[in-house]
């Protein structure tokens, strides 16, 4: 997905738009055919930044354009629930990257498991073990952020037709 658009009244959804050279009035029907609903003007409103989107929305342009990416970029970037939580933006990366930085990310775990097992041996933290189990967290929020880059990927693979779903 294209990064924060130069221009600052270009929203994502119309880089995104752009990026797969449809007009508003074609989206509508696009929307139409799929049994969607979204007129040409909403869009235009949407990108313009008139009116905020709606989850529903970004679902229905996120599966119009094929680009799963869009939900992640609402969460991550203008839902307030999201933001408070700090979802994280998903980067791309193809799936040699993510397998290298998953196992990198697993390794680490690895060598940690000792340590993990005797935190947990008393069922508490103690002072001498915070920074040993912030730093296994730390370890385990990777591969939980390197999980849903994965995910994501998959979903573009599959919207996109380059991996079929059933397989």
């Amino acid at each position: 997905m294209p990064r924060k658009s130069t221009d600052p009244n270009k929203s994502v959804y119309q880089i995104v738009r752009e990026k797969h050279n449809l007009t508003r009035e074609k989206v509508e029907v696009m929307m139409q055919d799929s049994k969607m609903d979204m007129s040409s003007e909403k869009l235009e409103r949407i990108e313009k930044y008139k009116i905020d989107i709606s989850p529903e929305d970004v679902l229905k342009l996120s599966k119009c354009y094929k680009e799963p990416r869009l939900c992640n970029y609402y969460c991550s970037k203008e839902c307030p629930i999201g933001k408070s939580m700090g979802i994280p933006s998903l980067e791309e990366k193809d799936l040699t990257g993510l397998t290298v930085q998953t196992l990198n990310a697993v390794n680490h775990l690895y060598e940690d498991r000792e340590r993990l097992l005797e935190i947990a041996d008393d069922n508490m933290i103690t002072e001498d073990e915070y920074e040993d189990f912030n730093r296994i967290k730390s370890n385990l929020d990777k591969i939980q952020h390197t999980i849903q880059n994965l995910q994501l990927w998959l979903d573009e693979m599959y919207e996109t037709g380059k991996m079929n779903k059933k397989m």
